[in-house]
Parts: C-alpha cells; sequence; structure tokens
C-alpha cells in the first residue's frame, strides 16, 4: 500500500508541477521524402523512476490517475509540436479508457484552443497495450473525434490477436505494423509476407499503412520494394 501511495504522490508532483515533457520521432513519406507526421514520446521528470513511460504509465493506471496523465500528456506535446512548426501531423498516444470517459471530447476540444493546434493535425493512437472488451462503447467514441476531424490510428499490428480485431472494427485511417515484423525483414521471408497481407487489407479497409522500428537501410530497401510508403524508426 505504502508503494502505491508513493508511486501515487509522485505523479501527483508530476501534474501539479507540469514534469512531463515530450520528445518527436519522425513519420517519413518515402515518396515526397517529406515528414507525414511525428510521434509524440513522452518522458517523466529526468533523473527520475518515472522518467520512461514504460514506467510512468503502468503506474499510472495502477493509482488511477492514467486519464489524467494522458491528458497532461497530450497538451504537453501538443505545445512542444506547436513550436516546431512543422508542416506534418502530430501522433499522440491514448488508451481506450481515456477515450471513453466521460467529456472527452469536449476536454480534447478544450487542449486544441488553449495550444492553438487543429484536430486535422491531431491523430489519436491506440496501443494494444490498454485492451477493452467494450468494442461498441469504443466505436462510437472514435466516431465522435473523427466528426471532430481527429485521425484515428492503430498501433502495434500483429503483436496480438486482439490488433487484427481493433483494425477490423475501428477501421483506423492509420495502422502501424509491430517492430517485430520490420527488424530483419530483408532476411525473412515469413515477415515480408505478413506485411504484404497488410498491405492488401488496409487497401480494402482504407487505412494507409506505416512501418514502425525501420532501423537500418536494408529494411528500408525490403520496405520499399514491398511498397510501404510510410516507415517510423532510427534509421
Amino acid at each position: 500500500m505504502k508503494l502505491e501511495h508513493d508511486s501515487q504522490q509522485q505523479i501527483l508532483d508530476i501534474l501539479r508541477n507540469r514534469r512531463l515533457s515530450s520528445v518527436f520521432q519522425p513519420i517519413v513519406d518515402l515518396r515526397s521524402r517529406n515528414f507525414l507526421a511525428v510521434e509524440a514520446l513522452t518522458r517523466g521528470p529526468e533523473g527520475s523512476p518515472l522518467h520512461s513511460p514504460a514506467v510512468l504509465f503502468p503506474a499510472a493506471e495502477r493509482v488511477g490517475l492514467i486519464r489524467e496523465l494522458e491528458l497532461s500528456a497530450f497538451e504537453t506535446a501538443a505545445q512542444a509540436f506547436r513550436k516546431l512548426n512543422l508542416p506534418a501531423k502530430i501522433f499522440v498516444n491514448i488508451s481506450p479508457m481515456s477515450l471513453v470517459s466521460d467529456n472527452a471530447v469536449i476536454i480534447a476540444r478544450d487542449v486544441l484552443q488553449r495550444t492553438g493546434l487543429s484536430a486535422d493535425n491531431v491523430v489519436l493512437e491506440l496501443s494494444e497495450q490498454y485492451q477493452t472488451d467494450d468494442y461498441s462503447a469504443l466505436v462510437t467514441a472514435l466516431e465522435a473525434f473523427k466528426q471532430e476531424g481527429f485521425g484515428i490510428a492503430v498501433d502495434d499490428l500483429g503483436a496480438g490477436y486482439a490488433g487484427l480485431k481493433t483494425w477490423s472494427q475501428l477501421q483506423p485511417d492509420f495502422v502501424k505494423i509491430d517492430r517485430h515484423f520490420i527488424s530483419g525483414i530483408d532476411e525473412d521471408p515469413i515477415k515480408r509476407e505478413f506485411v504484404r497481407s497488410i498491405l492488401t487489407m488496409a487497401q480494402e479497409i482504407k487505412s494507409l499503412v506505416i512501418a514502425e522500428g525501420v532501423e537500418t537501410f536494408e529494411e528500408l530497401q525490403a520496405l520499399r520494394e514491398l511498397g510501404v510508403r510510410y516507415i517510423q524508426g532510427y534509421l
């Protein structure tokens, strides 16, 4: 109990004192060689045990502050992105529980008003990290966000069965292929077939495909030959 109480106090301190920061990873259009977008990656206080998002967000979920943390992360990212003045979109990670919560659209609208961003420039990215059984509520919530102008992306496709289920039911604007299928794709014919099948399905659903975790020129060339247009990664 003490550990949870300590985590709660640490996260409340982060929220009250605005101690989050954002870094950005580009998503590149291979045809134009311009930015399609950047993904906002949230960081906690430097030097803190909660600096890593892999620690920060699960801790917030355990103590019931995930919605507040995601809202603060969204606003932090929007403010930082605005300063970059890029002709691109911003992808922000969000959980289903935040999307279906009361007044979610109104809160998001307020964030955009405070930061000067347009919903047309924001893509809400859903990850399998937080799963939901109530797809009807999620579909309803996403329709409301789409009507506001937000884009929708599904992250980590291929990481599990739920990702394919989410893709088929939500029909997002973007789908991101899990980096497991991208790493070493130039040497793995099975991974190439997986990506090829995703591209075929994406045409039917009218989703744009983004390959995550591109780290070598060989991977890039293999993806280009397969017809993947958008890539993201350390390369």
